[in-house]
């Protein structure tokens, strides 16, 4: 006669069904090929929406934000060489206004074009714009020089130096230091609401003593860091 110790429950369906529970069992070979190639393809088909999300930041950042300028002329020299690349805030001026030593860019006036074409639109315009953000040469208008007045101020050349309001500007960013060029002019009441720029090469640029002042409204932003070539970098 058994005793209770030895007599065993039967199993019920649960323990039968956890007993019976396969383990894990490793992917072949094959299979870890077709996942791969699963990976590869769907990347392959995020690759586009990737693009269009960059090109959307790039887009945003070089409207509202900070773009790359390349200069073309030695206009600034010897702040600025031909073949420099700068940054410019483009939302800085929203919270302040330009003031003289600032180095901005703006729209250039129709008058300073001398008969050239708008900037192109369509696809040379995207294009173009492309061209901009990376700081590469372009076709657009824009040109680069350094405030000296603003609206009320009183502008005159004589003998050499700038004078704003009566008073001699010092200003030792003058290409060379020396403005052996720079031609007698004004005096001129800048309008209210417009800056008065002038390049650093005063005796090679094209500036407010030709096309007149600009107004605010045509400032793109605010020349803050020379980044290239490296050698040069600056924060202005």
């Amino acid at each position: 006669m058994k005793t209770p110790h030895s007599a065993r429950a039967p199993r019920s369906e649960g323990e039968e069904k956890l007993s019976a529970a396969p383990g894990p069992v490793a992917p072949s070979t094959h299979e870890r090929r077709e996942r791969s190639a699963d990976g590869g393809l769907g990347f392959l088909r995020e690759l586009p929406i990737l693009i269009l999300v960059a090109f959307a930041i790039a887009l945003v950042v070089k409207t509202f934000v900070v773009q790359a300028f390349y200069i073309p002329s030695g206009s600034m020299e010897n702040t600025l060489l031909i073949n420099d690349r700068v940054l410019v805030s483009k939302f800085v001026y929203d919270f302040k206004d330009p003031k003289p030593g600032n180095i901005v860019v703006f729209v250039a006036p129709t008058s300073a074009l001398g008969g050239q074409p708008p900037a192109p639109g369509g696809v040379q315009g995207f294009f173009n714009s492309l061209k901009e953000g990376l700081g590469l040469p372009s076709s657009q208008r824009d040109f680069i020089k350094r405030v000296v007045a603003v609206g009320g101020d009183t502008v005159q050349v004589r003998d050499l130096t700038l004078y704003v309001n009566g008073r001699a500007r010092a200003e030792p960013y003058l290409h060379d230091h020396n403005p052996t060029s720079m031609s007698d002019y004004g005096p001129y009441r800048v309008p209210p609401n417009d800056l008065f720029v002038m390049g650093d090469n005063r005796g090679d640029s094209q500036d407010s003593r030709v096309f007149g002042a600009i107004p605010k409204s045509s400032v793109v932003g605010q020349a803050f860091l020379r980044i290239w070539p490296p050698s040069r970098f600056k924060i202005f």
